[in-house]
């Protein structure tokens, strides 16, 4: 007849193991699922037109303060529309800018071709950004060569951690460290249950 205090301490230990087989098993799942965000953010930036980036000035406060982070998806300019916001590209050299589209002009352009004797016409949309905080419209429209996107989300904040690094740039090396990492450790947890049964057998 076994001890009750050695199948209480079994059992004591059974639920620990357990729990640290759990505790393993939600921590593993939520670094697959960050390394898989990370893979995915590099595509979307690389291939697909998004863009990440940290606001830095006031401009566009209070929506959108110092060190916030932005991310914007493409758009075309014939979808967008006044009170959006979106991100361009101005000056020279050229920054990207986040500003509220505060009106839109449509313009259309009969051309005449005196060789064919036929009227074309072209279609031109420009944007009248501003930002929230300014109090004039920006001097310059926003043609659709010049709109990167409009912004998805923003995370406040989160860029004053990395103040002076270039999100998008830094992107593919985060990805690569963290699933690196990941992958280390998902060898390291799997090869520890292996060692321990060969422990057993010995």
């Amino acid at each position: 007849m076994s001890s009750p205090t050695l199948f209480t301490t079994l059992s004591r230990q059974q639920v620990a193991s357990g729990a640290r087989t759990g505790a393993s098993v939600l921590l593993s799942a939520v670094a697959g699922l960050a390394v898989a965000t990370l893979v995915l953010a590099v595509i979307a930036t690389r291939f697909l037109g998004f863009h990440v980036l940290t606001v830095t000035s006031g401009s566009m406060s209070p929506g959108l303060q110092r060190g916030d982070v932005i991310v914007s998806r493409p758009a075309d300019i014939t979808q967008v529309r006044t009170g959006d916001v979106v991100v361009f590209q101005a000056g020279r050299p050229a920054v990207d800018i986040v500003h509220r589209v505060a009106a839109i002009t449509n313009i259309e352009i009969d051309t005449l071709h005196r060789s064919t004797g036929r009227t074309t016409v072209s279609h031109t949309r420009l944007l009248r950004t501003k930002g929230d905080a300014n109090l004039l419209a920006d001097q310059q429209t926003v043609d659709a060569q010049h709109l990167q996107g409009r912004v998805w989300f923003s995370a406040p904040g989160v860029g004053t951690v990395l103040a002076n690094s270039h999100l998008q740039a830094a992107l593919p090396l985060v990805a690569l460290v963290s699933g690196l990492v990941w992958i280390t450790y998902e060898f390291r947890a799997r090869r520890r249950p292996r060692q321990a049964r060969r422990a057993g057998t010995v």
